[in-house]
């Protein structure tokens, strides 16, 4: 499957996941028994960092389990910030 369609399943189903303000890089490693996915994000203000990366890996591996049954090997996720929302 091409990565360019991985990836836009990653990121349609990624902002999704509460407390999540974006997602500024993807890249997804391809090897003979599945794949790796590297994810950089910036969270919301305010939110359970943790709790919000797992959120993001469990969706994300749900769906593309669902969506094409490629074996997943690892979701990498690098927080690179955290985003202050305006009120």
């Amino acid at each position: 499957m091409n990565n360019k369609v991985l990836k836009e399943i990653i990121q349609y189903e990624g902002i999704k996941t509460e407390g999540l303000a974006r997602l500024s890089k993807i890249d997804v490693e391809e090897y003979q028994d599945g794949i790796k996915i590297k994810l950089s994000v910036d969270i919301k203000f305010g939110n359970n960092i943790p709790k919000v990366t797992k959120e993001l890996q469990t969706i994300i591996a749900r769906e593309l389990d669902y969506m094409t049954g490629i074996n997943i090997l690892a979701i990498d996720i690098f927080v690179k910030g955290i985003v202050m929302e305006k009120k």
